[in-house]
């Protein structure tokens, strides 16, 4: 690799490779590039402190319902300025404020948008909470040998139940 060399403010001889040019190219898009072959998060967006975030599909009805348990739309200007890239949504300026992305088609062939939508995380916590108290009682019923129905009797079927009772093994369950 040949050198060139250029002159200074003071009249002198500076040399400068090219080389180091080129290093200090690659180091640069190092840190905001993707690598187009490497899986990563398509809707990927920076968290907020003291919120939930989530992509919402613009199916029938689905925007309403998070609407009315509390969630809101997030705005392209309320998104961190420090991590640029770190947001791949886009928004239609102009038309649409909140930062939103394709991300299917629904059956008659639209496009189905997502939509980046917050909740204070306390909400949230509470949510998840009344959630994982309908999944306990329904494996509390489970291991009665209950029937899903709703009549709440074991063995109604003809199902055998152990005497041990039913036995239900939870990996990887956050509680």
């Amino acid at each position: 690799m040949s050198n060139s060399i250029q002159i200074d403010e003071t009249g002198g001889k500076k040399e400068e490779s090219k080389k180091s040019q080129r290093q200090l190219e690659v180091e640069r898009l190092r840190k905001i590039r993707v690598a187009p072959g490497i899986p990563s998060r398509n809707l990927d967006y920076p968290a907020r402190e003291g919120y939930a975030r989530r992509v919402v599909c613009d199916r029938q009805g689905r925007l309403d319902k998070f609407e009315r348990g509390g969630w809101s739309y997030v705005s392209q200007d309320a998104l961190d300025e420090k991590n640029p890239g770190t947001l791949k949504a886009t928004t239609r300026e102009g038309v649409d404020s909140r930062v939103s992305q394709v991300v299917g088609s629904h059956k008659d062939g639209q496009p189905m948008k997502g939509y980046l939508m917050e909740l204070p995380i306390e909400l949230y916590n509470e949510d998840q909470a009344a959630k994982m108290e309908q999944v306990d009682d329904l494996e509390s019923g489970l291991r009665q040998g209950a029937d899903t129905d709703g009549s709440g009797k074991p063995g109604k079927d003809g199902r055998y139940i152990p005497s041990t009772g039913i036995k239900i093994e939870q990996k990887g369950r956050h509680r």
